[in-house]
């Protein structure tokens, strides 16, 4: 089964292929409240295009871009980290800054994604078939899993969902930041994540250039089809 550590332990991130519409579904039935499977399932568009499934963008852009408050936000990602839907990193700047945190979707929740995303094709549904039968194969599949019951960060870090904006208290952030970087495994380098987002741009840009390929190559099919059949007509 899915829950098992032994199987878990052997996951990679390259075994899942997820779109954001489906990831954004898979989200939205995860189990989360209403206002965080919101949240959390636009932000699932920007973390299909990583190779890792990952969201680095601080609280306050997430609440502009979704239309809900910055407190709403930092509860949806401490929600979806103490359900293990969501792991989470300090990242830490060149100069010992705090930057917006690190989320990463689990392996555990990317695994019963795939199981989901095959139970609908043994179903004969799409996602965008009707709502009660797909919540109806996702809930069944939802069951199978101890995810959310797992422990949410395998690593010894800091309060993981501390808001992003500036601490009042400018020693004790200094403090909390000292400690951010010698917990080690619970940290992300600048530069590590800037590899990342990078990679994550560069995906996106070969999607779109593709996609804007397969539309000129059909518009050319169409207009040389038109061209025969005036030319055909004419004669």
């Amino acid at each position: 089964m899915l829950a098992k550590v032994t199987f878990l332990s052997c996951i990679t991130m390259s075994d899942f292929t997820f779109s954001g519409y489906e990831l954004a579904c898979f989200v939205t039935h995860s189990g989360l409240s209403r206002s965080a499977g919101h949240i959390l399932s636009q932000c699932a568009n920007l973390a299909a295009t990583t190779s890792e499934y990952f969201i680095h963008k601080p609280h306050r852009l997430i609440a502009a871009e979704t239309g809900y408050s910055q407190s709403t936000v930092v509860r949806a990602f401490r929600e979806a980290v103490n359900k293990g839907i969501l792991s989470v990193e300090i990242v830490i700047g060149d100069h010992r800054e705090r930057r917006a945190n690190l989320y990463r979707f689990t392996p555990s929740f990317l695994a019963f994604a795939q199981q989901a995303k095959n139970a609908l094709i043994e179903s004969k549904l799409k996602i965008s078939s009707a709502a009660t039968k797909v919540k109806a194969v996702l809930a069944k599949t939802l069951a199978l899993f101890n995810f959310l019951s797992t422990p949410p960060c395998q690593n010894d870090t800091p309060s993981p969902c501390q808001d992003d904006v500036a601490i009042k208290n400018k020693k004790s952030q200094v403090k909390k930041t000292k400690r951010s970087v010698s917990g080690g495994a619970g940290t992300t380098r600048l530069k590590k994540l800037t590899s990342w987002i990078a990679e994550a741009k560069a995906k996106a840009d070969n999607l779109r250039l593709s996609k804007k390929r397969a539309q000129k190559h059909e518009f050319k099919q169409k207009v040389e089809a038109a061209a025969r059949k005036y030319a055909y007509l004419k004669n």
